[in-house]
């Protein structure tokens, strides 16, 4: 997630539905009060956790009000069960906290602490993300488990150790400065997989962070849930529009109602973003199935292999530019993002349709087995014709994937600023690939 200039209104409009809430909220500590049958409360819950210790503070403490906000509108009293971690850099309310938000019989939200912390630590961490989501499904062991993952992100591209330049956006997920004007914290896609395997199986994951959706980060969390919102592109800055996500979640009755409502809740994101005019940026969003993943990640195997030798013999061909690539490929990067020392993700990103169509010349029993395993996994998918002023869309299935070769190329032609031969970082991020389950499973 990006803040943009043309949010004011959106935040304007935040902070007036925060003093409204603030007139009807009660809060309550959970240890005064008597204990609470927390699976009897509601059959369905919901963690937002929000890693806002950075420029995004603002912006998702916003997401924040929006929830509390949708908790009153809802009309289903007590379906379900609004739990926020969250850790921002707002005067006077900068430290980590965990509390479970609930809408009582007098139409008011009782806002209950389950756990603070009395100094500010690491909440971009691997053990502490499983610790709170231990927590929150002990408490919460509800029929119906979902969770937001609120922050900076940039699917499996891992975080650079050029300290020379502290991006914000060079790693899988999340960005906690710690109150300080350094990065102190973020969870790699591997390291994020298994923090969240130590929590239950959810039935759906959020990810309302940029460049999750793609096929290295659906594999890795293929058991960890069923369902899936991500966005191969860039988020917009203001996130997702929680006051309609959350008031349609809590019609869900069962898990089955979920495509429908986590369906409903793209389509606000892209309507508020899209299409690309004035102050809208333009914006991508899909909904997917985990279910099928290990077919496509098979098939997608098969094609890997049968195209080895062409891969490796283009990837080093003599006058083959990256510009030949992408010519290839529909890219959903961009070349930057408008500040120095940031990473080309145009040459991360592509669409993986694109990509199975091409490798198919070669292999084609394997490629239909992968598009129709893809069929299966993008359940719906909404994009724009155009994202900020870079990026042209002409067609998008609504997942991406990476190229390894693209990052030879891509380093040959000086694309890269802080991953570059100079401090190996070329090849670390050719590493970094390996580590994640659907890099080495293709044999990178």
């Amino acid at each position: 997630m990006y803040p943009t200039k043309h949010l004011c209104l959106h935040l304007i409009t935040g902070i007036i539905a925060m003093f409204a809430i603030a007139v009807c909220t009660s809060c309550k500590d959970h240890d005064d009060e008597k204990p609470i049958d927390y699976e009897k409360v509601a059959d369905h819950t919901v963690l937002m956790y929000m890693v806002g210790d950075n420029n995004l503070s603002s912006l998702l403490e916003n997401n924040v009000r929006q929830a509390h906000r949708a908790m009153l509108d809802s009309v289903e009293l007590g379906t379900l069960n609004l739990v926020v971690m969250k850790d921002n850099r707002q005067s006077g309310d900068m430290l980590p906290k965990l509390y479970w938000v609930h809408r009582n019989a007098k139409q008011q939200l009782d806002t209950i602490m389950l756990q603070s912390w009395p100094e500010d630590i690491d909440t971009a961490d691997p053990d502490f993300l499983a610790s709170v989501l231990k927590t929150t499904f002990t408490r919460f062991n509800t029929p119906i488990k979902g969770v937001v993952l609120a922050s900076h992100a940039a699917g499996w591209v891992p975080v650079t150790t050029n300290h020379s330049y502290d991006s914000p956006r060079r790693k899988a997920f999340g960005y906690d400065q710690n109150n300080q004007d350094k990065v102190t914290g973020s969870i790699e896609l591997w390291d994020l997989a298994t923090a969240m395997r130590q929590g239950p199986k959810l039935d759906y994951v959020l990810m309302d962070c940029c460049h999750m959706g793609n096929a290295e980060v659906a594999y890795e969390l293929r058991d960890v849930t069923r369902y899936l919102v991500a966005s191969s592109l860039e988020v917009q800055g203001a996130g997702m529009p929680y006051r309609k996500v959350l008031t349609k979640l809590a019609k869900c009755e069962s898990p089955s109602d979920l495509p429908d409502a986590l369906d409903y809740g793209m389509r606000c994101y892209y309507d508020e973003n899209a299409p690309y005019s004035g102050s809208k940026k333009g914006a991508s969003i899909a909904l997917y199935d985990l279910t099928f993943m290990p077919q496509l990640a098979s098939s997608y195997q098969q094609l890997i292999r049968s195209n080895a030798d062409r891969l490796g013999t283009l990837a080093n061909a003599d006058g083959l530019t990256i510009s030949d690539w992408l010519d290839y490929f529909q890219f959903l990067g961009r070349e930057s993002s408008g500040t120095s020392g940031s990473v080309h993700y145009k040459y991360y990103f592509f669409d993986i349709q694109d990509v199975i169509n091409w490798l198919g010349e070669i292999n084609a029993a394997a490629a239909n087995s992968a598009l129709q395993a893809l069929s299966h996994i993008v359940i719906k998918e909404y994009h724009s014709d155009q994202f900020w002023s870079e990026i042209y869309i002409d067609h998008h299935c609504g997942m991406a994937v990476s190229l390894p070769e693209t990052i030879h190329l891509a380093n040959e032609a000086g694309y890269f600023r802080y991953f570059n031969p100079f401090h190996g970082e070329a090849e670390k991020l050719l590493a970094a690939y390996h580590l994640t389950a659907w890099g080495a499973m293709m044999g990178y």
